[in-house]
């Protein structure tokens, strides 16, 4: 389900808030009665970051704590698509002046794209 969602929602869009907030809120519910499971666990964090980010890109003085919200996302490019959660740091970081983050970000993007063009992730470093 999570999964799902991680793929076809937008990472900003104000209307995906709903979304974000209800998975954030039933994984929550799940990590209480399940508190070992440290799946879910990571599954809230993301839907958390998520949701921020989406409740942040609205408001002029919430900004730059829904770019942070991005940049934090990409710790979490198991579960997110990569090439969408690098583009969405690069480009938010980019917005606010943070133009050597903007740079490395976007960099890493046209990376993953050129791996999925040539179908060879070899030459991607973690």
């Amino acid at each position: 389900m999570c999964s799902d969602l991680f793929l076809t929602e937008s990472f900003s869009s104000l209307t995906a808030y709903k979304t974000w907030s209800s998975l954030r809120d039933v994984l929550s519910a799940l990590v209480e009665k399940i508190p070992d499971n440290k799946e879910f666990s990571t599954l809230l964090e993301c839907a958390h970051l998520l949701a921020v980010r989406t409740s942040c890109s609205g408001h002029k003085q919430l900004f730059e704590i829904g770019v942070k919200a991005a940049v934090s996302m990409l710790r979490y490019t198991n579960y997110l698509i990569p090439d969408k959660t690098f583009y969405e740091a690069g480009i938010a970081c980019r917005s606010i002046g943070w133009n050597n983050m903007a740079f490395v970000f976007l960099n890493r993007f046209l990376d993953i794209c050129d791996a999925i063009e040539d179908g060879n992730t070899d030459m991607l470093d973690h």
